[in-house]
């Protein structure tokens, strides 16, 4: 909460002619967020991504919290700050960011529409100034690409810029999917109840493939399967199907992935803040 009795802070504002380079549409960076930048507005549209750590986001005169999972999009004119959770490095709040011309957005609509799309899923880019829009990737579903894309922008391989392009029209259209999921009163797919002694470990697998970096425990495996631990846990029946059961026991195959989670949590983490540090 802004207090009226204390003068606000000046903004900064930024330019395409600071980001955007050559003629290119896009730019694309990630960032440790942490109390050296200012409250800042942009000439171009942002999409802010939190990779990982917890923190404040502040949008006007509205604070958030914010964490992992959490996506912004900023129309031209919207002012924001992100904060750390504190000056520890305990959570750092790490951020991709996607920086957009906004005539660009205008060409994709328009020539989208030329194959029988209206560009419906571009809409989500054309709020008002001081406006934002924000949602929750709870699977961190959006996080791969954005990592895809920072590593094309910064590395530039042959072909990047086509492939930039790509990126951020199936970004486009993956954020409206979820945007119109998370309108829904719930998800058939998240909410179908599952036989009695089946395990979809197909999904299950994903979800470990989706969390590697984190520490995940054998209840929050059972709630994303839609049964309690014990029974998550107990011996599974015989089946033809690798894809009901692990082949030993049920978390057999659980527990060695378990083993190897701490190992990848810290070479994703430092792969991950090294490649962030210092590229705004």
């Amino acid at each position: 909460m802004v207090n009226s009795a204390t003068p606000k802070t000046r903004i900064d504002h930024y330019v395409d002619s600071e980001h955007f380079h050559s003629g290119f549409p896009l730019y694309m960076n990630c960032w440790e967020e942490g109390f050296e930048l200012r409250e800042h507005d942009h000439e171009f549209l942002e999409m802010a991504y939190v990779m990982s750590g917890e923190g404040f986001h502040y949008v006007g005169d509205r604070v958030a919290k914010t964490n992992k999972g959490c996506l912004y999009i900023l129309p031209v004119g919207t002012s924001h700050l992100f904060r750390p959770s504190g000056p520890s490095n305990k959570n750092k709040l790490l951020v991709y960011n996607l920086c957009i011309r906004s005539e660009f957005v205008d060409e994709l609509q328009q020539w989208l529409s030329r194959f029988g799309d209206d560009g419906d899923s571009f809409s989500l880019f054309k709020g008002a100034p001081g406006s934002h829009l924000t949602l929750v990737d709870r699977n961190m579903e959006l996080g791969g690409l954005f990592h895809q894309m920072h590593r094309e922008y910064h590395e530039q391989p042959p072909g990047f810029q086509a492939s930039l392009i790509a990126g951020l029209m199936q970004l486009t259209v993956r954020i409206a999917r979820l945007l119109k999921q998370e309108d829904s009163t719930e998800s058939k797919t998240r909410n179908c109840p599952l036989k009695p002694g089946r395990l979809n470990f197909s999904a299950i697998l994903d979800f470990i493939h989706l969390h590697i970096a984190e520490p995940l425990t054998v209840e929050q495996l059972a709630l994303q399967a839609g049964v309690s631990r014990r029974h998550f846990i107990r011996p599974p029946r015989m089946s033809s199907s690798p894809l009901e059961s692990p082949i030993s026991s049920p978390y057999g195959g659980i527990n060695h992935a378990g083993s190897r989670l701490p190992q990848s949590k810290r070479f994703a983490q430092s792969t991950f803040v090294s490649a962030c540090r210092g590229k705004y």
